[in-house]
């Protein structure tokens, strides 16, 4: 099988590496109308310049992780060293026939247009139109 496309190792992801999903800034429990208010203002003020805060998903870690949106987004966390796994956020993951090349969603393993079956190559891409980009 010496036609067989291998994934370039730039695509290929250690497993051994842990991968947590960021979780948003939780906003405060509180009945304190005032303080509601208060955090939405900052939120959005935070929002409007471009900051973006996110909390590490390591169970062991949570530390804040804040940047601007127009600098390269963090990829592991600066105190524990996770990988932070963005998908969902920024990054949506499809899965590509390697010979048509046409798009499925994560739940699809082969594609139904070819024989022998063809296995699906999975694929992350950058989330366009969202407000945060």
């Amino acid at each position: 099988m010496e036609n067989d496309k291998t994934k370039p190792t730039s695509d290929i992801k250690d497993k051994s590496v842990r991968r947590y999903k960021v979780l948003k800034r939780p906003s405060t429990d509180t009945d304190n109308p005032v303080v509601k208010v208060l955090e939405s203002i900052v939120s959005g003020l935070e929002g409007s310049l471009g900051k973006r805060t996110y909390l590490c998903g390591n169970p062991d870690c949570g530390t804040l992780i804040i940047f601007n949106t127009k600098e390269p987004r963090p990829i592991v966390c600066h105190r524990c060293g996770s990988e932070i796994d963005w998908e969902g956020e920024y990054i949506t993951t499809i899965r590509i026939c390697p010979k048509c090349n046409k798009e499925y969603d994560t739940t699809a393993n082969y594609c139904p247009f070819h024989t022998p079956a063809v296995s699906l190559i999975e694929k992350e891409l950058e989330k366009h139109g969202s407000s945060f980009l």
